[in-house]
């Protein structure tokens, strides 16, 4: 088990945690042990595996214990209100960010071809803009985002193709895209900074 990947800035800070270890290890890490019992509540060991982690991995980031609680959409917060916070999760992997003022989502996807088999159902037909012989990476990043939207909006009954509208771009061109909301009358256009790597994509947002 290790820290895989840290990025911080004067506001925000963003860690992935690589979840290599076995149940009985995770448990056994200092930064677990105040949560080991609560974890057991899941039945599923690799859930608990991915719960005890983003717990290990805040500590890390932080270096202090925090407590996390979930509002009536489900959405972390911490408990003492010190960060604003994003969790997300993929096999093997869970990521968080942190952020003293800004509101902020993440999301992290295993490199699979497994949104390519839900990309008609929750694609808009503007978003099919990247190159059909590189799909793999473009769908990925698509998906992600449209993820961290809809967690940074905080709202219920979004319809990802409808409401969720990632804007063209190509990869390469920078470290970011936009993605723009049509659930609220605002109709927001976000920033979505993205990071690639062989075995994962991870995209966040601040607002």
């Amino acid at each position: 088990m290790a820290l895989f990947f840290k990025q911080q800035s004067e506001d925000t800070i963003l860690g992935v945690w690589k979840m290599s270890e076995s149940l009985e290890e995770i448990q056994q890490h200092p930064y677990a042990f105040p949560f080991v019992e609560q974890a057991k509540d899941f039945k599923s060991e690799n859930r608990q595996k991915e719960w005890l982690s983003v717990r290990v991995l805040i500590h890390t980031l932080l270096d202090e214990k925090k407590e996390i609680e979930y509002d009536a959409l489900g959405a972390p917060y911490l408990a003492d209100c010190s960060y604003n916070i994003g969790i997300t999760h993929t096999v093997g992997f869970v990521a968080v960010i942190l952020a003293k003022t800004s509101r902020v989502a993440i999301d992290i996807e295993l490199i699979s071809d497994r949104v390519h088999r839900l990309a008609h159902r929750v694609f808009h037909s503007d978003e099919f803009f990247y190159p059909t012989n590189d799909f793999l990476y473009y769908e990925l990043l698509i998906w992600c985002a449209k993820e961290t939207l809809f967690k940074l909006l905080g709202l219920s009954e979004i319809d990802f193709k409808s409401h969720i509208r990632v804007c063209p771009f190509s990869i390469g061109d920078g470290e970011y895209f936009y993605v723009q909301e049509f659930k609220t009358a605002i109709s927001q256009k976000v920033k979505i900074q993205y990071r690639i790597t062989d075995q994962y994509v991870l995209t966040y947002a601040k607002a």
